[in-house]
């Protein structure tokens, strides 16, 4: 597995959980107190954010992120999703911390409000064709 082409995915799917007003987080039952708390620190750094967040439990091993308002959404898992809508973090559970310092990061720097505070790969539009051919 490319880390670089992981760490990239993490960013994109960080950027879209905070330019959304809200998402669907699905997840096994063991992240559930997790998933929790994370609603309440993205709150506690970005009060004036609006942004909703479920949390849904279920009986895989992966976590699966959906959006309201568009299809393009996002997943940790081993395996690869065909629906490339989807940014696919390749691994398991213990990518989630990653994923979620990512976005409370960008959160306390304001993002998506903020200018240039993602990076330059935040400008670009993503490509998740060439991101799986990196990973795999």
């Amino acid at each position: 597995m490319n880390q670089s082409a992981n760490s990239l995915a993490i960013s994109e799917l960080a950027r879209r959980i905070l330019r959304s007003t809200g998402c669907i987080i699905s997840h096994p039952s063991y992240l559930e107190d997790e998933m929790k708390t994370f609603s309440t620190e993205l709150s506690d750094l970005a009060p004036t954010m609006i942004f909703g967040m479920q949390n849904n439990l279920h009986i895989s091993e992966c976590i699966k992120i959906t959006f309201e308002k568009t299809s393009k959404g996002g997943i940790i898992s081993k395996e690869c999703p065909e629906n490339l809508d989807d940014v696919w973090i390749q691994g398991d559970y213990k990518y989630w911390p990653r994923l979620k310092k990512n976005i409370l990061d960008l959160a306390e720097a304001g993002y998506p409000g903020c200018i240039g505070c993602a990076g330059p790969a935040a400008e670009l539009p993503w490509d998740e064709i060439s991101s799986r051919s990196k990973i795999t």
